[in-house]
């Protein structure tokens, strides 16, 4: 099918959620906070799991020390491989307020460069 429509107007079938991601975190923690949140295989090949709770606690000290380095609205680059730290550091910066840059890891120092400076 060829699309020929660049404009669609907004799906008002459902009312728009008025919390944010750091609002469900802490509603998650709060009404389950012994489920199981994240699964990652470390590269030792260990399984780490964290619950609601930890996730909230590992996600507020995230934000923490995020605020150490940067202020809310500032951009702070993360270069990393598939962790299990990544989405806690993604939403430590969401609760901080700060603007996480995805940084691929497979790139040559050139492209590092280029996309830092």
């Amino acid at each position: 099918m060829m699309l020929t429509k660049s404009h669609w107007h907004a799906d008002t079938s459902e009312p728009l959620l008025s919390s944010t991601v750091g609002d469900v975190i802490f509603d998650r923690a709060a009404t389950h906070p012994d489920r199981t949140a994240l699964i990652a295989e470390g590269h030792d090949g260990i399984t780490k799991y964290l619950s609601y709770s930890a996730l909230l606690d590992e996600a507020v000290r995230s934000a923490g020390t995020l605020l150490q380095l940067a202020d809310p609205g500032d951009r702070v680059a993360l270069f990393a491989p598939n962790l299990l730290e990544w989405p806690v550091i993604e939403y430590g910066a969401m609760l901080s307020g700060i603007i996480l840059v995805a940084v691929n890891p497979g790139l040559q120092v050139p492209e590092l460069t280029y996309m830092l400076e």
